[in-house]
């Protein structure tokens, strides 16, 4: 009783000065950190803070933790909650009048700082707005598609979690490949490339959706299943490759397997006749996955039209959508092509 008497007691004081370290670490000052000063005062307060927070019926701290990702600027924010609507994986939620975004669900899109219009109002002009209104019993709420102090804001990432952006945001081009999106630009190109000759066939697994999205550790489970298939080889021009600490074993980089983001697409190529089996693989395996997959399987049509992989795919249990990618005279290829007797 006595420490909850003392904590109302100096409750503005310690208030204040927990909500300077609070600026201080979402604004980036101390990059992240609170300030020495400030960080032992707060360490002195702390036990009195909470005990008195908790007297007041709140149910978690002011003190927002340090972030690697999107960020809340708690001095800013209003819990206007539009931004809740436009994100794909559902990471941000309104407590009260302040937004919190979950960083382990974040999949650093942009979804939310990208169509969300920052106005840049004074807080203080908004909060009193509202109280006017709420005074005759009113309620005010801005545009869906409006931020009205411009809350959100992007830090500098840190690898690896500038991966999730560099998977997810589809403006980002990966530094691996060059090329925006999800890293590759797949069977579009073959006719200049030639990456797929004829014989060959290359399969293709997509991981993740918006709404869904996928851990690295679940795209290990299938490139340590395919890793094994004979005359198998991954696509070397492929940011998943990229991520690959040894292709022999299908083993990441341990350090990016908790990294979530929306979408990855992982590419193979193999002989032909190798397909039914690495078709069987990817069956046997996607019960296992905490995610969505599509397969697409690639490979040139034959002379007279004919689509080489009909069967297999029917044979193995698959509807087969087909879908032709074609570019005509739009490139000079860069391998020769073999003649297709």
């Amino acid at each position: 009783m006595g420490v909850t008497l003392i904590s109302v007691i100096f409750w503005p004081g310690i208030s204040k000065t927990l909500r300077t370290i609070d600026r201080e670490c979402n604004n980036g000052t101390t990059d992240g950190q609170p300030s020495r000063v400030t960080h032992r005062v707060a360490r002195v307060f702390w036990r009195v803070y909470h005990s008195a927070h908790k007297a007041r019926g709140c149910d978690g701290l002011l003190l927002q933790p340090r972030r690697d990702g999107m960020l809340v600027d708690r001095s800013k924010c209003v819990g206007s909650g539009n931004c809740v609507a436009v994100c794909p994986m559902g990471a941000i939620h309104v407590d009260g009048d302040r937004a919190f975004i979950n960083q382990d669900e974040c999949v650093e899109c942009g979804a939310c700082i990208r169509f969300v219009t920052s106005e840049d109002a004074p807080t203080w002009l908004i909060r009193s707005a509202r109280r006017l209104v709420s005074f005759f019993n009113l309620k005010y709420d801005h545009p869906l598609d409006v931020c009205p102090t411009g809350a959100l804001y992007w830090p500098e990432f840190e690898w690896p979690r500038s991966l999730r952006a560099q998977f997810s945001d589809p403006v980002s081009v990966h530094p691996s490949t060059g090329v925006g999106g999800r890293g590759t630009e797949e069977i579009k190109t073959n006719d200049a490339t030639n990456r797929i000759p004829p014989g060959s066939a290359g399969i293709l697994v997509e991981f993740g959706r918006p709404g869904v999205g996928c851990r690295f550790r679940e795209v290990q489970k299938v490139t340590r299943a395919l890793a094994g298939v004979d005359d198998l080889s991954f696509e070397p021009n492929n940011p998943v490759t990229v991520l690959m600490s040894d292709q022999a074993t299908g083993d990441l980089d341990p350090a990016v397997l908790n990294e979530k983001f929306l979408s990855c697409i992982l590419e193979t190529m193999m002989p032909l006749e190798r397909a039914p089996e690495v078709l069987e693989i990817i069956q046997n395996i996607a019960p296992e996955l905490d995610t969505v997959i599509s397969i697409d399987i690639n490979a040139r049509c034959g002379p007279d039209g004919e689509i080489p992989y009909e069967a297999i795919v029917d044979e193995a249990g698959f509807t087969m959508r087909p879908n032709g990618k074609t570019n005509l005279g739009l490139a000079r290829m860069i391998e020769p092509q073999e003649e297709v007797a």
